[in-house]
């Protein structure tokens, strides 16, 4: 049996919360039943055409910036968006892979409104670019843009990784506490709150890395491979968190810390 599959019938005229709409919501239910839930003032058949299969499984054909809070809370199975998303995507994620073939709008990762932490487990993939604070208080997970993020990726970040393979907004890593933030576009000087380290030792931990992103994503394992500099803080938080940066400027050496 295959996956089930929501083919978005038209852009929706105004902001929908599809937080209802992931694998194990889902389990079980026929077709008709599928298009009967509500999504706020409509049903999702009003908005779906609806095929029913294995939940462990949910493709949503079509996308639209006023999808909100697609896979939020989600805890396992897969979901794929043949399409954009708008803010909050996997807000608050527990486990399982979302991934989006298109753009992602704000706090992709990120806390969800009732909650003061973000993403806690599981896989997100974005073949476009995100919104503002992509990763925002991340507790645990993976999270890969394959394009560019908006200004405090990684924002609040307790720990897990993330990953921004493209060019990256202001203020990358604003009061990061741990965690790892990835950048792929090089860059010459720390951010405020961030100082120069060194690359640790033979470089085990960056191929441990580069395998580990590379299974999700090919570009972002490249990413790895050409990372050149660490900088470490954010020196107002915790300041244990690191920002691993491609390429740039060489540093000399007397200005190096960490």
């Amino acid at each position: 049996m295959g996956a089930v599959v929501l083919r978005l019938k038209a852009p929706p005229p105004w902001p929908l919360d599809l937080a209802a709409l992931q694998p194990a919501a889902l389990a079980g239910k026929s077709a008709d039943e599928i298009a009967r839930m509500t999504l706020g003032r409509v049903a999702v058949g009003d908005v779906f055409a609806v095929s029913a299969g294995d939940a462990a499984e949910l493709v949503l054909q079509g996308g639209s910036p006023l999808l909100d809070c697609v896979g939020a809370g989600m805890q396992s199975g897969t979901l794929l968006v043949e399409g954009a998303v708008g803010a909050l995507a996997a807000a608050g994620l527990r486990g399982g892979r979302l991934e989006v073939r298109g753009d992602a709008g704000d706090h992709l990762g990120g806390a969800a409104p009732d909650s003061r932490m973000g993403m806690s487990g599981g896989v997100v993939l974005v073949r476009g670019n995100a919104g503002a604070r992509a990763g925002d208080r991340m507790r645990r997970g993976l999270l890969i843009v394959e394009g560019d993020a908006g200004p405090e990726a990684a924002g609040g970040m307790i720990a897990g990784t993330v990953a921004v393979c493209g060019a990256v907004g202001a203020a990358p890593g604003v009061l990061m506490r741990r965690g790892t933030l990835l950048l792929g576009t090089p860059a010459v000087a720390p951010p405020p709150g961030f100082i120069v380290g060194r690359l640790a030792g033979d470089g085990t931990f960056l191929r441990l890395l580069a395998r580990a992103l590379h299974a999700v994503s090919p570009r972002a394992g490249e990413c790895v491979a050409a990372v050149q500099h660490r900088w470490l803080g954010d020196l107002a938080a915790l300041g244990k968190g690191e920002i691993l940066v491609t390429g740039g400027q060489a540093i000399p050496q007397h200005q190096r810390s960490g």
